[in-house]
């Protein structure tokens, strides 16, 4: 028969058909990469910080590298975007220390034929081709099992037994209901929350004011009214008649939850003698929704909608200096419907009306919710 023949045994060679997953020993030659922290630059990428890390590895390696450095750190893509002084860890063949990595002597030509090939390689998208494995026969022909395919199963929504009134909680609420969110420079969020459906002549309200200034969200939280005051003509014990509605229909009236786009105009003066109310406020500018109450039980009643510009202004609702906790008083009509909350609390809204005129947004968008938009 010849020279005797040494059959491999299964440890020598996989069977036919058997992929071999790389090593990282294999990727990167003689030894396993270790894990260093490398603090991002200004100009650095992905590729350029595995490149300095493995200065010897070839073009195909480091592309490999860069899906490393995203899988470490959760990055997601190799587009993903890194910030100057963000931590990555990355795989690194050399210790760099304080020395640099030795030059790699090419050419001008090939310098720039890897270059074409380095940019060619990260806009590369994931390889998700499936490759084909044939049974395995081993003297017996094995039968291939069908294994089920995994379902995923959607992630269950958390139920919101609790209001969250937290920043993120109210863009969660906002992301809900398909509303807005401004964070551009110097561009205001206000954001009221009516919390009942009562008529309280409290100022039991909440207003959330929303600014970013040099990108960082600024948030206050003031009191405020959603709704008419009780008492004096226009409140809800004295509504207006059909005549003064301009409706033909008798009622206080109250604005209806929704988000109102570029809806009030901030008038401010250096002197507030020249203002209405002497003070500076918010103008109603866009059309608004309303119900029209009439029925005088001090509950929310929602009927027909009517749609117009009936003068809800957004003002102070009390005397300079004064925190009041009520919103009319005996002959004092301070709302009639309008929005606002006491001097001292109004007052704070001042700055952030005034650096969202400075910074070129013109008129303001007012958003009104309703406690029930944040439980289920």
């Amino acid at each position: 028969m010849g020279k005797e023949t040494s059959w491999p045994t299964q440890k020598q060679q996989p069977p036919y058909g058997t992929l071999v997953a790389a090593s990282p020993e294999r990727i990167l030659g003689k030894k396993a990469p270790k894990i260093s922290q490398h603090t991002v630059q200004a100009g650095e990428g992905l590729w350029t910080i595995a490149k300095k890390y493995n200065p010897l590895a070839p073009i195909t390696e480091i592309a490999q590298l860069v899906q490393k450095i995203v899988k470490l750190n959760n990055l997601g893509s190799v587009k993903a975007l890194i910030a100057p002084g963000q931590m990555l860890k990355v795989p690194s063949t050399v210790n760099l220390g304080n020395q640099k990595p030795p030059p790699q002597k090419t050419s001008p030509k090939i310098n720039d034929k890897l270059r074409a090939l380095e940019l060619k390689m990260m806009e590369q998208q994931a390889d998700n081709t499936k490759v084909y494995q044939p049974p395995i026969f081993e003297g017996k022909k094995v039968n291939k099992k069908n294994t089920p395919k995994k379902v995923k199963t959607p992630k269950k929504v958390k139920k919101r037994v609790k209001p969250d009134f937290s920043l993120s909680g109210i863009k969660d609420t906002l992301k809900r209901k398909g509303y807005k969110f401004y964070e551009e420079e110097g561009k205001v969020n206000l954001i009221a929350i009516r919390m009942d459906e009562t008529y309280d002549n409290k100022f039991s309200d909440k207003l959330f004011t929303i600014q970013h200034i040099k990108g960082k969200p600024k948030i206050i939280e003031i009191p405020w009214t959603t709704t008419a005051g009780t008492l004096a003509h226009g409140g809800v014990l004295d509504p207006l008649n059909a005549v003064e509605t301009q409706t033909g229909v008798a009622g206080t009236a109250t604005i209806i939850e929704k988000q109102y786009e570029n809806v009030y105009t901030f008038m401010d003066s250096k002197n507030y003698q020249n203002l209405w109310l002497k003070y500076p406020y918010l103008y109603q500018t866009g059309s608004m929704d309303y119900y029209r109450d009439n029925t005088k039980d001090l509950k929310l009643d929602r009927g027909k909608v009517y749609k117009g510009f009936y003068g809800t202004n957004t003002h102070r609702m009390s005397n300079n200096g004064i925190a009041s906790r009520t919103v009319n008083a005996p002959g004092v009509p301070w709302s009639q419907g309008c929005q606002g909350a006491p001097e001292p609390e109004f007052k704070k809204l001042l700055p952030f009306f005034r650096k969202h005129v400075q910074s070129g947004h013109g008129k303001i968008t007012y958003t009104l919710l309703n406690y029930s938009d944040f439980v289920d």
